[in-house]
């Protein structure tokens, strides 16, 4: 079911208030108004679960308007809160054991999105929606890397060890790493170099340890590629989006390091599209600070935004 199908009613623009990693005034009121009149809880929360974004959408809920919200419903929304924080809590071991181990054999790796990114830009592991931990490595380290973790007691997942990528279960087996030779699988042409990548790398908190972060202009590009891709795919949720918008908001992005540490036209269009995304779901315009040249207008790109979609729902 695509989101046009509820794009009118109030659960969905309850949804777009509420899915943004800090709320200002303009938006408390909104949501506010529309609290106003009759919710059906289900469906929003249905609607939050599929866009990834339910943790988010709780807390916010819980904090500002408790009162608005059925007993029944607000104890379901404090249990998967609960149950997400968990979980990270869980994937942040796993990411912090997983690099320990690599760096024993001196191998550089920088984790990326998951938890990493709930801690530095929602300011809370249990706000972002976490499957996974995604590590690159360069390219020439892969298989050592691999055949390390499983010859340390991980396993892979059946179906998911490709040329580009494989997913390990930890020992405890309960969690996944997802292990990258590449950022993205090779169909999609957009070379990024590790080593670029890495010397550009900040020092981040996690678990009591610091570990190496994307710098946010990286992480912005990487962000943006992964939204491009999903849209190929038809499989973009919002909660990519409130990525995009909560990182621009909260730290200031040296665009000419983009502009001019990025040749690729796809990486200016990627930024370009993301951007235009975050206006058209936030109406956030500080995309207008970006200047790409010729390539940063992708029209066709864009209009395929209402891939993001509302499934699930019956």
């Amino acid at each position: 079911m695509q989101t046009d199908s509820y794009s009118n009613t109030l659960e969905y623009e309850l949804l777009l208030s509420c899915a943004r990693t800090r709320l200002d005034a303009l938006s408390i009121e909104r949501i506010n108004n529309v609290l106003q009149q009759p919710i059906d809880w289900a469906i929003f929360a249905q609607m939050a679960l599929n866009q990834g974004v339910l943790s988010l959408v709780s807390h916010h809920l819980n904090t500002h308007f408790p009162s608005f919200i059925p007993q029944d419903i607000q104890f379901a929304l404090m249990m998967h809160a609960q149950s997400s924080e968990d979980h990270n809590k869980v994937l942040s071991l796993a990411l912090c054991k997983t690099l320990k181990l690599l760096a024993e054999q001196n191998i550089r790796a920088i984790p990326y999105k998951g938890v990493l990114f709930a801690a530095t830009i929602y300011g809370n592991i249990g706000l972002r929606q976490c499957s996974d931990v995604d590590i690159l490595v360069h390219p020439t380290d892969y298989l050592h890397s691999r055949n390390f973790l499983l010859a340390n007691g991980f396993k892979l997942v059946e179906g998911f060890d490709l040329e580009w990528e494989c997913a390990l279960t930890v020992p405890e087996g309960n969690a996944v790493v997802d292990l990258h030779r590449t950022l993205l699988p090779d169909w999609f042409v957009c070379p990024i170099e590790f080593d670029e990548l890495w010397v550009r790398c900040t020092l981040a908190a996690c678990c009591g340890q610091s570990v190496p972060n994307l710098s946010p202009e990286d992480s912005l590009v990487v962000l943006s590629l992964y939204v491009m891709k999903d849209m190929a795919h038809e499989s973009l949720i919002l909660s990519q989006i409130c990525d995009i918008a909560g990182l621009v908001t909260k730290i200031p992005i040296d665009w000419q390091k983009i502009t001019e540490g990025y040749k690729l036209p796809i990486v200016h269009r990627a930024v370009k599209l993301s951007l235009q995304l975050c206006t058209k779901f936030y109406n956030d315009r500080r995309h207008n600070l970006f200047r790409s040249g010729p390539h940063a207008d992708d029209g066709k790109a864009f209009s395929r935004c209402k891939c993001i979609r509302v499934d699930s729902i019956n």
